[in-house]
């Protein structure tokens, strides 16, 4: 599916009243999200991909989702969540560390790093060892 036609599917939906006018805002931040969500992912996938990697995303049956797991071909593998705001990073600190914590007590090894890819703020590592970066400091 297109970037257009999930925009043109969501104004199918949006009336000219005032309740349409909220909901055609909140279909213009949905967009925005999914956008920017998109263009980490790819950003992600190029980077990996250049170092032999794959990306994956994780979902499982207690509704814990991760953006994208990337693992390396020796087996070493990082956690991605990926937020627009900087409001979001608590929330996703959280959903990293339960997802860490599950695989450590399931016999998996420990992530080799934990990481909130946001789309400003300042880069910095947290107390609890979750790297924080926008994506204007992502590089090669």
């Amino acid at each position: 599916m297109h970037f257009a036609d999930i925009f043109n599917y969501i104004l199918r939906f949006v009336s000219i009243t005032f309740c349409g006018l909220f909901h055609l805002h909140f279909a213009v931040c949905f967009i925005c999200i999914f956008m920017f969500e998109n263009l980490c992912l790819r950003d992600i996938s190029v980077y990996a991909g250049y170092y032999g990697g794959s990306v994956f995303h994780y979902h499982d049956n207690c509704e814990l989702e991760v953006d994208a797991i990337v693992e390396m071909p020796d087996g070493a593998w990082g956690a991605f969540e990926i937020k627009l705001g900087e409001e979001q990073v608590e929330k996703a600190a959280k959903t990293l560390t339960s997802m860490k914590n599950k695989m450590v007590s399931a016999g998996a090894k420990a992530p080799a790093c934990l990481l909130i890819i946001t789309g400003g703020g300042i880069a910095r590592i947290r107390d609890d060892g979750i790297y924080v970066l926008p994506i204007t400091s992502i590089r090669h």
